[in-house]
């Protein structure tokens, strides 16, 4: 699937979570992240495109999760400018969340 189509699989469930906090629908957030989540390690550039998405929509869990699965790539990104999109905010959350990575595996990648 390329990434253009892995994100328009992605952006649904983005919305769908943003909406069911606002209709406090129980469960169906937790259900989004887990059908984001599985879907979010194959491409690298459909993981960014949702992060921007969902931090747009204020759906913190979901960037989280995407954040996640693409931490231990962000020497590289940011090397290669794949970033200077995301706002201030959540290029900070990307940055903390591989030191994390980083002290957790021991050492920088």
């Amino acid at each position: 699937m390329s990434s253009e189509e892995q994100l328009s699989h992605l952006k649904p469930y983005a919305e769908l979570s943003s909406l069911a906090e606002f209709w406090f629908l129980e469960g169906v957030k937790e259900e989004s992240l887990a059908a984001v989540a599985s879907c979010l390690n194959s491409s690298t550039s459909a993981s960014l495109e949702f992060i921007g998405f969902a931090a747009n929509l204020g759906q913190w869990g979901l960037v989280e999760a995407a954040i996640g699965s693409v931490a231990h790539l962000y020497p590289r990104l940011r090397d290669s400018s794949q970033l200077e999109h995301l706002d201030e905010d959540v290029f900070n959350m990307l940055r903390a969340e591989y030191v994390r990575y980083s002290q957790h595996r021991g050492g920088s990648y």
